[in-house]
């Protein structure tokens, strides 16, 4: 018997040794440990993940003054309506396949968050200048972030994330394409 109740507590230490260590690589995945930050969305102030975003060196090779001082940054529907007036940068839907299908914004490229190792080689080809708007359906959903950090991650210096995403364009209905259009 007392061998037992020595093993459980062994493995129970084991657990929480690992649900410790878990945090330094994977912070975002137990909500006890994570720290929040206030970004501007369209509709006030909104508290998201602080691991979400990635600061960069402001003494960086930023060549405007308009560039957010954190790499992703968030950026507004204005904004986001402005570039792609402007064709400034590549807007990139983070949402799956069928949902992109069902509606996007004119002329965005679909990477679903989930599956961009299947879309480095076209990434590849492109300067890590270009200025890439990532989103998805709005303020409830996380992979604009998601898929704004992986691209960082690959070296990206000019990221931005949608913060009010597809729906925030729909509802200023601003130009849109279904699968099949252009």
């Amino acid at each position: 018997m007392r061998r037992t109740i020595a093993e459980l507590t062994v493995i129970a230490s084991l657990v929480i040794v690992a649900a410790v260590v878990s945090q330094l690589f994977f912070p975002n995945r137990i909500p006890f440990f994570t720290r929040f930050t206030t970004i501007q969305a369209d509709n006030g102030p909104v508290k998201i993940p602080a691991l979400l975003v990635n600061s960069v060196d402001k003494s960086g090779a930023n060549d405007s003054a308009s560039l957010a001082e954190e790499n992703p940054a968030a950026i507004s529907t204005d904004e986001t309506y402005a570039a792609f007036i402007e064709k400034r940068g590549i807007l990139i839907d983070a949402r799956d396949s069928e949902e992109y299908g069902r509606g996007h914004i004119q002329g965005a490229w679909n990477i679903p968050y989930t599956d961009l190792l299947n879309h480095a080689e076209v990434l590849d080809t492109l300067p890590s200048d270009t200025l890439m708007i990532v989103y998805c359906d709005g303020e409830e959903c996380l992979a604009s972030m998601e898929l704004a950090n992986q691209l960082v991650a690959m070296g990206f210096s000019r990221v931005r994330y949608f913060f009010g995403g597809w729906n925030s364009w729909q509802n200023n209905q601003y130009p849109i394409s279904r699968t099949g259009e252009p």
